[in-house]
C-alpha cells in the first residue's frame, strides 16, 4: 500500500487558519455516489494512524476494494500509510486522507480521515475545539482512540465536549435524540493496550458496549464529582449512536512496536491474533452502526456536495462564526442546484443545436419555373423538407406527434428541422430537447433535495431554456424572410407581364385599375402557395410597400411624360389635358387609399384564416387518433375473419405466400402513387415486387404486418412506360385492369424500380 499513500486534506497555515488542499478535493469530487467519512481522532501518540492502517488493510483484505486502482495482494498485507512515529511528538498536522477511498456495496464509498492528535504539545485548546467541531461536523462515523481503560480520568480527556455547543449550532434545541442523531455522527470508542476482563460486579461476562454504557452511568453523587456527570451527560446527549470496542496489544515486542511499525515493516499477519480479531470487531461495528443510512450530517450526499460542505465549514471557522448546520446544508443544495441548471442549460442548448439546422435561399437558388411548369419550384421544397410539396402539409401534422413517441433518454431520435420551419415544427423539437433536459434535471437532483426546491430552480432552468428558444425562433423569422424575399423576386421576374404596358393602354388610370384588378389577387395566390414559415406576410408586405408601388410610380411617370408631350404638340387642348391630368392624379390618390385598405383587410384575413386552420388542425388530430383507435381495436377484433376472407381470393392468396416470408421481395419501398381513388391526386405508398406479384401497402409497418392496402397485381404480360410527364415517373399497363402510375424519389430510384419489374415480367 505505500504507492497509495495519504494526502493531507485540511492543513493549518501558521496563522492557524484551515486551508483545503485542492488535490484532495479533486479526489473526493470524483465521487458519484453515496459517501461515507471514517474519521479517527484522539489524543496524540495513541496510536491512532496505526489504527486506521490496520483498518484500511483488513478491509482490503476482507474484499472491499479501490474506487480507481488495483492494489496487489502484498500491498493489502502492508501496514504502511499514514504517518507512523515511535517519539512523543505528533506526527499528523490538520486533517489527512487516504488517496484511494474504498468501495463499499450499494454504491457506497468510505473515505478515511485521519486527525492531528489533541492536546498536541505544539497546540492551544482552542485549536482542538475547532478541529473536534469541524471533525463531528465532516464525519458520518467518529472512532475516538484511547489506551487502557474508561475510567475518570479517560472521561476528564474528554471534557472538550463541553465546549462544542458553543461552535455549533441547529435546529436541535428542542429535539428528540434520535433526531439529533441525524446530525451528529455515530460515535465508536476504541480502548486500546486493554488487559482487563469485561466482566461485572457479579463476575458474569459483558460485551465492551455494555462497558461504555456502565462508565456513562451517573454514579453516586458521594464518591464522584458534579463535573465528571456533566461530562457524562454531554457524552450521552451528543452521540445517541454510541458503541464501544476493546483492543489488546497489536505486538508484544517492544522493539517492533518502537522501530519496525512506525517505517511500515510489519505486516498485517504478524500481528497477534487477539488484535486481529478486535480489529475484525471494530470493522463489523463500523459497518453494522456506520453504514446503513447514515451520511453527514444525517445527509447522504456524494463527493461533491461532501467538498462543498467542507469549504462551508472551513470558512465559518476561519472567520470565527458559529458552525450553523442548517445553513452549511442549504448552501449545499443551493449550490448544486445552481450547477445543475447551468449544466442543463447547456444541454438543452447542444440538443437543439444537434436538430436544428439553417438553410438561408437567396434567388439564384429558386429554379427557373413557367406557368405550368411547377415540378421545379416543388423539387426545392423537397430538398429542404425531404418529401413532396402536396403532401408536406400531412408530414407536417405528424410532427407533433412523432416528438410524443420520441424516446426522452436517446439525444440521437429523428426529431429535427431546417429553418426555415413552421412554427408548430419548431416547437416541437422544443418540447422534445426540454422534455429530455427535464429528465436530466430532476433525475440529477432527486436525491439531493426536496421536491420544493428542484421545483423552484426548474423555474430558472425553463426560463433560460425559453430565452434559449426565442433566439432560435428569430433566427427562424430570418430564414424565413429570405426565403420569401428570393420567392417574391423570382415571382414577379415570372409575372412581368402582369405590369401594365404603356404601349397596349394610353391612360395611366385605367392600366393601373388594371393591374389591381387582374394581376395582384393572382399573384399573392401564387406567392401563398409557395411561402414558407411565418415571416411570409411581412415579406409580402415589405414586398408590396417597396416593389409593386414602386412599379406604379414609374407608369404614373411614364403617363406624366406622354402627356407632356401631348400638350406641346396640342396647344388647343391644353385646358382638357391639364384637367385629364388632375383627375388622374385624384384617382391615383384614390387607388392609393384604397390600396392601403386592401392591404389591411389582406392581413386581417389572413389572421383568421391561420387561427381557423389551426382550430381545425387540432380537431382533426383529435378526431384522427380517436378514429385510427377505434379502427385498430376493430381490425384487431376481426382479423381472423379477415384472413379467411382473403385466403378465399386468388390474388390475395399470392399476396399473404409473399408477406408470410416464403419468398424473398425483389424490391420494396416508397413511391407516391397517382389518380389515387380518381381524385387525380398522389398518395404515398409502400410498394413490394415479390416474384410476379406486385403489392401495395400504406406503410413498411403495414407491410411487416401482413395488412395490404390492395389486391396484388400479377405481373404477366404487364407492360412498362417510362416517359410521362414528370422525369421520375412511370407507369405500369395491364390487359385487363387500369394502369397505375407511380412517381419515385429520383431518377436513379425509377430505374432501380424499372430493372426489378423488367425481371419480374421476364420471369413471367
Amino acid at each position: 500500500m505505500a504507492s497509495f499513500g495519504p494526502l493531507p486534506f485540511i492543513t493549518v497555515e501558521n496563522d492557524g487558519e484551515f486551508k483545503i488542499n485542492p488535490e484532495a478535493a479533486a479526489i473526493i469530487e470524483r465521487i458519484s455516489g453515496r459517501v461515507v467519512v471514517l474519521t479517527i481522532a484522539g489524543y496524540y501518540r495513541t496510536g491512532k494512524s496505526f489504527l486506521l492502517n490496520a483498518l484500511i488493510a483488513r478491509a482490503l483484505k476482507s474484499g472491499l476494494t479501490t474506487t480507481h486502482n488495483e492494489i496487489s495482494n502484498e500491498e493489502k498485507d502492508r501496514l504502511s500509510g499514514f504517518q507512523v512515529a515511535g517519539t512523543v511528538n505528533a506526527c499528523t498536522k490538520g486533517i489527512w486522507m487516504w488517496a484511494e477511498p474504498l468501495q463499499y456495496r450499494d454504491a457506497t464509498t468510505i473515505l478515511f480521515l485521519d486527525t492531528e492528535g489533541l492536546n498536541a504539545t505544539r497546540c492551544e485548546n482552542n485549536h482542538d475545539i475547532k478541529l473536534f467541531s469541524l471533525l463531528l461536523l465532516l464525519s458520518s462515523t467518529l472512532i475516538y482512540n484511547s489506551r487502557g481503560t474508561i475510567d475518570s480520568h479517560a472521561l476528564e480527556d474528554l471534557s472538550l465536549m463541553l465546549n462544542i455547543s458553543n461552535h455549533i449550532r441547529s435546529n436541535l434545541e428542542s429535539e428528540s435524540s434520535s433526531e439529533k442523531a441525524s446530525v451528529y455522527p455515530s460515535f465508536i470508542w476504541v480502548v486500546r493496550d486493554f488487559t482487563l476482563k469485561l466482566k461485572d460486579q457479579s463476575g458474569f461476562n459483558i460485551t465492551s458496549r455494555e462497558y461504555l454504557e456502565r462508565a456513562l452511568r451517573s454514579c453516586n453523587p458521594a464518591t464522584t464529582s458534579a463535573s465528571q456527570d456533566c461530562i457524562r451527560q454531554a457524552l450521552v446527549e451528543a452521540f445517541p449512536r454510541r458503541n464501544c470496542v476493546t483492543m489488546v496489544r497489536p505486538v508484544l515486542q517492544e522493539e517492533k512496536l518502537q522501530k519496525q511499525i512506525p517505517r511500515g515493516d510489519v505486516r498485517l499477519e504478524e500481528l497477534r491474533p487477539e488484535f486481529l480479531k478486535d480489529l475484525d470487531h471494530l470493522l463489523q461495528c463500523i459497518f453494522d452502526d456506520g453504514m446503513e443510512g447514515n451520511g453527514v450530517n444525517g445527509k447522504n450526499m456524494d463527493g461533491s456536495m461532501y467538498c462543498d460542505l467542507v469549504s462551508i465549514y472551513v470558512e465559518a471557522i476561519n472567520n470565527r462564526n458559529l458552525l450553523d448546520v442548517n445553513n452549511a446544508w442549504m448552501r449545499v443544495v443551493q449550490g448544486q442546484c445552481e450547477k445543475t441548471v447551468q449544466e442543463s442549460v447547456v444541454l438543452y442548448d447542444q440538443e437543439m443545436r444537434k436538430r436544428i439546422t439553417e438553410k438561408i435561399f437567396d434567388e439564384s437558388e429558386i429554379l427557373e419555373v413557367g406557368e405550368s411548369d411547377k415540378a421545379s419550384l416543388t423539387r426545392i421544397l423537397d430538398q429542404t423538407y425531404g418529401a413532396n410539396f402536396e403532401t408536406i402539409q400531412n408530414i407536417m401534422e405528424q410532427t407533433d406527434v412523432e416528438v410524443l413517441d420520441c424516446d426522452p433518454v436517446n439525444p440521437s431520435s429523428h426529431c429535427a428541422v431546417e429553418l426555415p420551419s413552421r412554427e408548430e415544427e419548431l416547437a416541437s423539437v422544443h418540447r422534445f430537447c426540454k422534455h429530455l433536459v427535464r429528465s436530466y434535471f430532476f433525475q440529477t437532483l432527486e436525491s439531493k433535495c426536496s421536491s420544493t426546491e428542484c421545483n423552484k430552480h426548474y423555474e430558472s432552468l425553463r426560463l433560460q431554456m425559453s430565452n434559449i428558444y426565442d433566439s432560435y425562433c428569430n433566427d427562424n423569422a430570418l430564414a424565413s424572410m429570405s426565403y420569401c424575399r428570393s420567392l417574391l423576386q423570382h415571382l414577379s421576374k415570372k409575372r412581368s407581364v402582369y405590369f401594365p404596358n404603356e404601349e397596349t393602354n394610353r391612360e395611366w388610370t385605367k392600366e393601373a385599375k388594371q393591374f389591381l384588378h387582374n394581376h395582384a389577387n393572382q399573384f399573392q395566390a401564387q406567392y401563398n402557395k409557395y411561402a414558407l414559415g411565418f415571416s411570409a406576410d411581412a415579406a409580402y408586405t415589405e414586398f408590396i410597400n417597396t416593389q409593386m408601388i414602386e412599379e406604379l410610380i414609374q407608369i404614373k411617370k411614364k403617363s406624366a411624360r406622354r402627356h407632356g408631350t401631348q400638350l406641346k404638340s396640342m396647344q388647343k387642348e391644353i385646358n382638357d389635358l391639364t384637367s385629364q391630368v388632375g383627375i388622374a392624379r385624384g384617382e391615383a390618390r384614390t387607388l392609393e387609399r384604397l390600396f392601403s385598405l386592401k392591404q389591411q383587410s389582406i392581413k386581417l384575413a389572413a389572421k383568421e384564416q391561420e387561427q381557423r386552420h389551426e382550430h381545425e388542425i387540432i380537431t382533426l388530430r383529435q378526431k384522427l387518433k380517436y378514429e385510427t383507435t377505434k379502427l385498430e381495436h376493430l381490425l384487431d377484433h376481426n382479423a381472423t375473419l379477415k384472413r379467411m376472407v382473403e385466403m378465399a381470393q386468388d390474388g390475395q392468396t399470392r399476396t399473404a405466400e409473399y408477406v408470410s416470408g416464403t419468398s424473398v421481395a425483389k424490391m420494396a419501398g416508397y413511391l407516391l402513387q397517382g389518380n389515387v381513388r380518381a381524385t387525380g391526386g398522389w398518395e404515398q405508398i409502400y410498394l413490394v415486387v415479390n416474384d410476379r406479384i406486385l403489392c401495395s401497402f400504406r406503410t413498411k409497418s403495414d407491410y411487416l404486418r401482413a395488412k395490404p392496402h390492395s389486391l396484388g397485381h400479377n405481373l404477366i404480360g404487364a407492360r412498362l412506360k417510362e416517359d410521362c410527364l414528370a422525369p421520375e415517373a412511370f407507369e405500369i399497363l395491364f390487359d385487363q385492369c387500369q394502369p397505375l402510375t407511380f412517381l419515385a424519389k429520383s431518377i436513379k430510384n425509377k430505374d432501380q424500380w424499372i430493372t426489378s419489374l423488367r425481371e419480374a415480367i421476364m420471369e413471367s
